[in-house]
């Protein structure tokens, strides 16, 4: 998630928390603040 190579995966953070790589994916696009620019 970030960082490139490296990084932690999805997969791997996964794991740890007990859950599927989606729920990570969209939990974290939750929390995330957007900025548009244009």
């Amino acid at each position: 998630l970030g960082g490139g190579e490296g990084g932690i995966s999805a997969e791997e953070l996964s794991s740890w928390a007990e859950t599927i790589p989606y729920e990570i994916l969209c939990s974290a696009g939750m929390r995330s603040k957007r900025l548009y620019k244009g």
